[in-house]
């Protein structure tokens, strides 16, 4: 039900950080996630942006998504943390 709350985003409009673009995640936790999405046909978590479309939290789940070559992920706007 969680899922039908949220909004999608074009993940082509998704705004990555520098420190996010720095470092990879941990190839366990991607493949875990990977896993869950396989299993259950959606992500554990959205990913999380502020109103400039700027990634805020799960970057694991935005990699996952770009790799299996979707076009939209499930998103959760808040307000800029600046």
């Amino acid at each position: 039900m969680l899922n039908k709350l949220l909004k999608r985003e074009k993940i082509s409009n998704i705004k990555v950080t520098s420190e996010f673009l720095a470092t990879r995640p941990r190839e366990r936790k991607l493949i875990a996630k990977a896993m869950y999405y396989a299993q259950n046909g959606r992500f554990e978590r959205p990913v999380i942006l502020d109103e400039n479309n700027v990634l805020v939290d799960g970057y694991t789940t935005y990699i996952i998504a770009k790799e299996l070559e979707m076009k939209y992920v499930p998103v959760k706007r808040i307000k800029s943390l600046n």
